[in-house]
């Protein structure tokens, strides 16, 4: 891994990712882009990839990639997040290149492509939760001869409509494994799914004997998918706090300017002590956040093993900033007042990528099942909701 970046380097990193950002105006471009396949822009998405590298942000340097440090590609997570930025970054540069970096097959050509913008990729499963060993049976990976073919229905999938390739989690009788199905594959079709969340399109994948490439051998310990879920989750996090840190400011910056009975409206108690308590939430998100980032990033980033700790970090993190960005979001809407119930207004596009995004790798309950987990070495009571 490369030398990490030093603060001064990643403030620079910020500002390019936030310039380019607000060149392509995410959010607008999610409202054209709504019920549309594959819900994002793909010059848009080009764009991102040629300017910032973005494709190749944790591809080693000798398949052509930036091979940036966790923490960096987190503050990169926290620009996205800020803007409800609705491209595939999150799905085809972070969760599928940490699924191909701890693969234990050649997968130089798939690490080279997602680099160059030259192939887009999703992952299934993965969102299903922190524990591998909960995962429901949604595809089955079977040989044929010399060649994987998998059956079985993998929904929610992260922006796989617009995915050049699938990453599989799927069950065999020796474990779990990971497969690569081509988007054009005879027998695997998709769907775009409608969801509550407008800037990140999912979809459903159909599997009746597609023929599928091996990624990550069944035999494979499971500890790798648990150490990816524990970089997800914190990936996560970033998006969250950087969308729950631009809800609070827009929200203080118009308590400051709506004026109402002669007053700002943030001069009110009631306001005030609303304000305070998202400050609280949002302090609260970013110092779980942080300690979780700075831990992984520290272990090895992208490549970081599975351990207890990362996980009792990673778990403490995801519970927080998803209830935060939940709450912040929702105290937002309110003191917007009827504004805020506008269609128009941006704040009911936040409010849904909170709430949608509370659901991935695992609920706030979930999470804190994990840690208790990982505490007392007993296994996770999920929650069924």
């Amino acid at each position: 891994m490369t030398e990490p970046t030093s603060a001064d380097h990643r403030e620079m990193l910020r500002d390019a990712v936030r310039s380019v950002l607000n060149r392509i105006d995410p959010i607008a471009e999610a409202r054209r882009q709504e019920a549309r396949s594959p819900g994002y822009s793909v010059s848009s998405w080009t764009s991102f990839v040629t300017e910032l590298g973005a494709g190749g942000v944790l591809v080693p340097e000798r398949h052509g990639g930036l091979e940036l440090g966790f923490a960096d590609v987190c503050a990169i997570l926290e620009e996205t997040g800020a803007v409800c930025y609705n491209g595939p970054f999150l799905s085809s540069s972070v969760l599928s290149v940490l699924m191909l970096l701890r693969a234990d097959t050649d997968v130089a050509d798939d690490l080279t492509t997602i680099a160059a913008g030259g192939r887009t990729a999703a992952v299934t499963t993965l969102h299903h939760g922190v524990d591998p060993a909960r995962w429901p049976e949604e595809v089955r990976a079977d040989a044929s001869g010399t060649t994987w073919r998998l059956t079985g229905c993998a929904s929610g999938v992260i922006h796989g409509f617009g995915a050049d390739v699938v990453y599989v989690v799927a069950r065999h009788a020796d474990g779990l494994g990971v497969w690569a199905v081509d988007a054009d594959a005879p027998g695997h079709e998709r769907r775009a799914l409608t969801t509550l969340d407008l800037t990140r399109a999912q979809t459903e994948h159909t599997f009746d004997g597609a023929p599928a490439r091996l990624v990550m051998s069944p035999k494979a310990d499971v500890s790798r998918f648990r150490a990816i879920t524990t970089l997800a989750t914190v990936a996560l996090c970033a998006e969250q706090v950087g969308g729950a840190q631009r809800v609070l400011a827009t929200t203080l910056d118009y308590a400051r300017t709506r004026y109402q009975f002669g007053r700002a409206i943030g001069s009110f108690q009631a306001i005030k002590h609303r304000c305070v308590d998202m400050a609280i939430a949002v302090e609260g998100a970013v110092a779980s956040y942080s300690n979780a980032r700075d831990q992984l990033d520290a272990a090895g980033g992208a490549t970081a093993p599975d351990g207890p700790k990362l996980r009792q970090a990673a778990a403490i993190a995801g519970s927080f900033c998803s209830e935060a960005f939940l709450m912040v979001t929702g105290a937002s809407l309110q003191i917007h007042g009827g504004i805020g119930m506008a269609w128009e207004h941006d704040t009911h596009l936040y409010l849904r990528r909170a709430k949608a995004s509370e659901r991935l790798f695992g609920t706030p309950a979930d999470q804190r099942a994990e840690l208790i987990a990982t505490l007392d070495d007993r296994e996770p009571q999920l929650s069924s909701a």
